[in-house]
C-alpha cells in the first residue's frame, strides 16, 4: 500500500532517522507478523503482562482483532519501530465486553438513523523504547486520524489505557467519561473516547490535532450531544484545561489542607515549585472496591492518595502479608519514576477514592525541564522510602 502522507514533527534525534520514518497500513503477512513480534516485546518481555492469546513460541501477540483491524505502523528503514490497531464497525461488530466498557449502546443513539456511520476501537499503541519521546509516536496517531476521517463516518473512537497514561491520551484529544474497568491481563484500565470532529476542544488541550481537524468539515452536533448525554464527564479534571494554579486549588480542597503541609513528596519545594510539579499529574477517581495496584503490576509511576481511604497489602520482613493504612498526601505502591519495575503490593479502595498519579514519562520530561525541582523531589522520595523499609523491617 502507499505509504501514508504524513508530516513529521522535528523532535527525532537525528535529521536523516527522521526523514527516513515511514507510516503506512501493513497488508503483508511479513510485516503483520513483525507487529506481533514487536506487540510481544513490549508487552511480555518489557512490561511482563501476562497475556492469554500470546503466542510464546513464535514470540507473538496477537488477538482476534487483528483478523478485521487496520495495522499502522511505522517504519525506520527496514524496521518496523512503532504500531497502532483500528477496528471500524457498528456496535455489533464488537464483543459484549467492549460495547459495555464504553457504553457503546447509548453512543449507537446517536449514530441511528445516519447511513455509514461507525465507531473506531483503537488499541495495541507500542512503540520500541528508544523511540517513544520522538515522532514515531505522533506519526502512528496522525495516521490513524487521517484514517478515521477518510475512511468511514466516524465521530466516535474509543480506546483504554492505564491511568498513569491517560494525560497522554488526554492530549491528543481523547477524554474520560464513565468507570474504570478491570482487565485481568492489563489491570485498572481507564475508557475513553475521541470525538474527532470536536475541534473546540481539540484547541482547548492543544492537540497537535488540531489543525488536521480545523483543515476540514466539522460536525458540533457529536460534541452537542455528549456533553447531555454524559454529564458526569465533567467531573474528571482534564489539567490540560486546567491552570497550575486550578490544580493546586484542587489538590489542596481534596487534601483539606495547603498541598505542602500534607504532601511529604514537596517537602522543601516552595509554593510555585510545587505547582510545577503537580500540574504534571493526573487526578484520577476510583470507586469503593476496584482494585488499584495488583501484585506483579507493571509500574512506571508514582501514587499519592488525595482523598479517602485505601487498603494496602504488602509483605514485610516478620509477616507475609500485612494490611497498611496510609494517610492523603502519603504514596502508595511502588514509585518507579526513574526505573520501572513490578508492584509487589496490593492496593484497593476501602471508600471513593480519588489519587494524584505521575507518570515515569511525565517526570523525565519534566527533570529536563525543571531539574533543581525534580531532585529536590527525588530527594524526598528517598527519605519516604527509606522510612517504609524501616517500618516493615520492624515489622
Amino acid at each position: 500500500m502507499k505509504d501514508l502522507e504524513i508530516k513529521t514533527r522535528p523532535q527525532m534525534r537525528e535529521k536523516d532517522e527522521e526523514k527516513s520514518l515511514k507510516v503506512a497500513i501493513a497488508e503483508s503477512e511479513r510485516d503483520k507478523k513483525s507487529i506481533y513480534r514487536l506487540r510481544y516485546r513490549v508487552y511480555v518481555e518489557e512490561m511482563g503482562r501476562q497475556i492469554a492469546s500470546a503466542d510464546h513460541k513464535q514470540r507473538l501477540v496477537i488477538d482476534d482483532l487483528d483478523a478485521w483491524g487496520f495495522l499502522v505502523y511505522v517504519k525506520l528503514g527496514p524496521k518496523i519501530i512503532g504500531t497502532i490497531r483500528n477496528n471500524l464497525g457498528g456496535q455489533d461488530a464488537f464483543s459484549p465486553a467492549l460495547v459495555q466498557m464504553f457504553s457503546m449502546d447509548k453512543f449507537t443513539s446517536f449514530n441511528r438513523g445516519k447511513q455509514g456511520q461507525k465507531f473506531c476501537f483503537t488499541s495495541k499503541y507500542v512503540v520500541v523504547p528508544d523511540y517513544r519521546r520522538t515522532s514515531a509516536a505522533y506519526m502512528l496517531v496522525a495516521g490513524s486520524y487521517e484514517f478515521w476521517r477518510d475512511e468511514g463516518k466516524i465521530q466516535f473512537v474509543f480506546a483504554g489505557c492505564n491511568p498513569s497514561m491517560v494525560p497522554l491520551y488526554e492530549r491528543l484529544g481523547f477524554r474520560r467519561f464513565t468507570n474504570n474497568v478491570e482487565i485481568p491481563e492489563y489491570g485498572c484500565m481507564v475508557p475513553l473516547v475521541w470525538l474527532v470532529e470536536d475541534e473546540a476542544h481539540m484547541r482547548a488541550v492543544g492537540s497537535p490535532f488540531y489543525r488536521n481537524a480545523r483543515k476540514r468539515r466539522n460536525d458540533q452536533s457529536a460534541a452537542d450531544w455528549f456533553v447531555r448525554e454524559f454529564p458526569t464527564a465533567a467531573r474528571f479534571v482534564n489539567s490540560r484545561l486546567v491552570s497550575a494554579d486550578g490544580i493546586w486549588r484542587i489538590v489542596g480542597e481534596r487534601l483539606g489542607r495547603s498541598p505542602l503541609q500534607a504532601v511529604p513528596v514537596l517537602t522543601g519545594l516552595t509554593e510555585e515549585e510545587a505547582k510545577k510539579f503537580l500540574h504534571i499529574g493526573l487526578i484520577h477517581r476510583y470507586n469503593e472496591g476496584e482494585k488499584i495496584i495488583n501484585p506483579g503490576d507493571y509500574a512506571h509511576e508514582m501514587h499519592i492518595l488525595l482523598s479517602g481511604n485505601l487498603i494496602i497489602s504488602s509483605p514485610t520482613h516478620n509477616h507475609p502479608l500485612e494490611t497498611l493504612r496510609i494517610k492523603p498526601g502519603d504514596f502508595c505502591g511502588r514509585v518507579a519514576l526513574l526505573e520501572s519495575g513490578d508492584q509487589t503490593s496490593e492496593a484497593t479502595a476501602a471508600t471513593d477514592v480519588e489519587l494524584f498519579i505521575v507518570s515515569g514519562m511525565a517526570f523525565t520530561a519534566f527533570i529536563r525541564s525543571h531539574p533543581v525541582v525534580a531532585q529536590k523531589v527525588l530527594h524526598n522520595i528517598g527519605v519516604m522510602t527509606d522510612t517504609v523499609k524501616e517500618r516493615k523491617r520492624l515489622g
